[in-house]
């Protein structure tokens, strides 16, 4: 089993291939003296992510964060609530496999 290899048929890649990944490309842009720390530490880099940041929780606050909340509370917790408080808890006992003679 290749852990590196990106898997098509299961649609991903695995946590360590992403770590490899990452290893490779600070390896790589070290080589060409890339500064990641001249990066961060650029102010107009800073400023993007800012500008980007804001954006962002602008369309949380006025787009997003109502209908997730909705979703999120009146589906996804009220059907939890429903399936564990309303006597249907459920029973792994049945559905683990059982050892003979235990």
């Amino acid at each position: 089993m290749n852990i590196f290899a990106l898997n098509i048929h299961r649609g991903g890649i695995s946590i360590l291939g992403l770590v490899f990944l990452a290893i490779l490309l600070i390896i790589v842009l070290s080589h060409y003296h890339v500064s990641l720390q001249s990066w961060v530490d650029n102010p107009e880099l800073q400023t993007n992510f800012h500008y980007v940041w804001g954006g962002i929780t602008y369309v949380w606050s006025n787009y997003l964060e109502q209908p997730v909340s909705f979703v999120w509370h009146h589906i996804i917790l009220d059907g939890l609530k429903a399936i564990f408080h309303n006597g249907r808890s459920l029973n792994f006992n049945n559905v683990a496999p059982q050892v003979p003679g235990h």
